[in-house]
């Protein structure tokens, strides 16, 4: 997960957008380090490490209630 989170700093788009609707208006977007996925922004060229989950985690149901 480490490498994968330093390749955001030269390539902070490299990740996919989150393309859950009830989520899109954060912007989020996703990094896979098998077993896990972190979600982050890009915020005015400064990335932003929101959650680091398990992929079996229901992800979608975490980012939404904050949990």
């Amino acid at each position: 997960m480490i490498t994968s989170l330093k390749h955001l700093e030269t390539f902070p788009f490299a990740g996919t957008k989150l393309r859950e609707k009830s989520l899109s208006h954060y912007e989020f977007r996703r990094i896979i380090s098998e077993p896990y996925i972190a979600f982050y922004r890009v915020i005015e060229n400064t990335v932003f490490i929101y959650r680091i989950l398990h992929g079996a985690r229901d992800y979608i149901q975490v980012l939404k209630n904050g949990r």
